[in-house]
């Protein structure tokens, strides 16, 4: 499993690769113009960040402990 550190020096293709092939998708929410995408990568949590207006993925970073409340709370909305 590759560290925290180590993720955040690839570059964003790489990053989107590894997301891809070894994260397990988890919760998706909207924010905006973007799709976020949560992913599991075993020690940590990863957000993928996509503008549907100009069909690209914006950014992929390491999701901060306190938005995992943001896909719960967006979760329950959905299913009430």
């Amino acid at each position: 499993m590759i560290s925290k550190d180590d993720f955040n020096k690839l570059s964003l293709d790489d990053k989107g690769t590894l997301v891809f092939s070894e994260g397990k998708f988890l919760a998706t929410r909207f924010y905006y113009n973007q799709t976020l995408c949560l992913y599991d990568l075993g020690n940590f949590f990863v957000e993928v960040f996509y503008n549907s207006n100009i069909n690209i993925i914006a950014n992929i970073q390491i999701m901060k402990d306190k938005t995992l409340d943001i896909y719960i709370d967006s979760e329950i909305k959905q299913k009430t």
